[in-house]
């Protein structure tokens, strides 16, 4: 639900782009979609690391592979707005720290919601 909140924020940041609500919606949806992808496959990797528990052949190679996914997912996302934007990297950098933040407090208050929301019918 916080897409199109988010692609609305990216319309803001990227005003002078002449760029259509749509254009940012699509970019929106790439990136949480490869964030939902990056989901999937760290739990995937924490799962069969559990599984592997007490084979160190087995157990960091699956360590290294979380860490590098980690490492990939802002570098990811920022060349996204790089590409799609075509901006140089400071501005890409300063903009990516903007929306990086206001998903992170989007987020806040929507799990806050939601525990509210459960505590209410409770």
């Amino acid at each position: 639900m916080l897409v199109p909140v988010f692609a609305l924020l990216m319309k803001g940041l990227y005003l002078f782009t002449q760029r259509l609500y749509m254009e940012h919606l699509v970019a929106a949806l790439h990136g949480h979609a490869f964030l939902c992808l990056a989901g999937l496959l760290l739990i995937g990797l924490a799962t069969l690391e559990g599984l592997a528990a007490g084979r160190l052949w087995l157990t960091r190679p699956l360590a290294w592979a979380q860490s590098a996914l980690w490492l990939w997912i802002p570098v990811y996302l920022w060349l996204l707005l790089r590409r799609v934007y075509r901006q140089g990297w400071l501005l890409t950098s300063a903009k990516f720290l903007l929306l990086g933040a206001a998903e992170a407090v989007l987020l806040s208050l929507v799990a806050g919601a939601a525990l509210l929301v459960a505590l209410v019918w409770l």
